[in-house]
């Protein structure tokens, strides 16, 4: 279930990924290129540009050769100033320190915000990829932090399925919104807790993130969390300020979903912080779904002194 559950969560963050054929196909593109720029061939760069090769890989050739001239004429060529090669030359032009690069690139319009099909701009590749110097490098020269995907994920999301504490830390360091939703509703804790990756659960509840956000489908962080049956996360959740007996229509209560994730120390770590026996869902309480889903083991935590009605 939880492998499932990843795959798909990696899915929704990295979209359709254009590939290792168009990734080895645009270097040679622009390896090529290169070899004119570096040799001032630029007759011979517009010709092959003409041809049909894109003019968007003669940007970073350009660059990586620091050709003013070069530059100019791929971009009069019809190379994409607003796309993500543009976006790349100017990244690479700033790190490297060159000035007059950066500011034909600027003045064409690009910025670092530039989005591949998939609408992930540097930033958020970079966060994917593990690039935690880049990340940094990017974050300081002030690639937006709260950029969103084509499906709606926003960088933080992107770290926290990504795994990286420092890129991670990074982001929150920068402002970004810890709150914001995916077009699920989800949360970037909601991410961390369906990953089940405790650290960044962690790191986001000391940030402030919404313990009791409810996403579209009806789910908190500790609804999810009780109900994977997880009660490290479950322990993090309630210690700062899950509501134990927050109940949602669609979903229930925190101690019912324990029940259906079969786990003896999440019931007692949801009724060591206040969780409500008698509080039911779909005409049960939590020691009826016990005795339902046959889970006995659990039904001695789960007593009442009266039936819920």
């Amino acid at each position: 279930m939880q492998r499932i559950l990843l795959i798909l969560v990696g899915a929704l963050v990295l979209g359709a990924d254009p590939g290792p054929r168009s990734s080895a196909d645009e270097s040679a593109a622009s390896a090529s290129l290169g070899t004119l720029v570096a040799e001032g061939r630029l007759g011979e760069l517009e010709q092959r540009i003409r041809a049909g090769v894109t003019p968007e890989a003669g940007l970073m050739a350009a660059v990586r050769h620091d050709s003013d001239d070069a530059l100019r004429l791929v971009l009069e060529l019809g190379a994409d100033p607003y796309g993500r090669q543009a976006s790349r030359a100017l990244f690479r032009a700033k790190r490297k320190g060159l000035d007059r690069a950066a500011r034909v690139l600027t003045q064409a319009g690009a910025n670092l915000e530039g989005r591949d099909p998939n609408g992930r701009t540097l930033l958020m590749l970079a966060v994917q990829q593990g690039n935690v110097a880049r990340v940094r490098d990017l974050v300081g020269e002030g690639a937006d932090v709260n950029a969103r995907s084509n499906v709606g994920t926003t960088v933080l999301m992107a770290a926290v399925a990504r795994g990286r504490r420092r890129n991670l830390k990074a982001l929150l360091d920068s402002g970004t919104e810890i709150d914001a939703e995916d077009r699920d509703g989800w949360t970037a804790l909601e991410w961390a807790v369906r990953s089940e990756n405790v650290e960044a659960v962690r790191l986001l509840l000391l940030r402030d993130a919404n313990p009791n956000h409810i996403d579209r489908l009806g789910w908190t962080p500790l609804l999810l969390a009780s109900a994977q049956a997880n009660p490290v996360v479950v322990h993090e959740l309630l210690a700062r300020g899950a509501r134990p007996n927050l109940r949602t229509p669609a979903v229930g209560t925190a101690l019912i979903r324990g029940v259906y994730g079969g786990s003896r120390e999440v019931i007692r770590q949801l009724l060591a912080y206040g969780a409500d026996r008698r509080r039911g869902f779909g005409g049960r309480n939590a020691f009826e779904w016990a005795q339902a889903l046959g889970r006995t083991e659990l039904t001695g935590l789960l007593v009442v002194g009266e039936r819920r009605p």
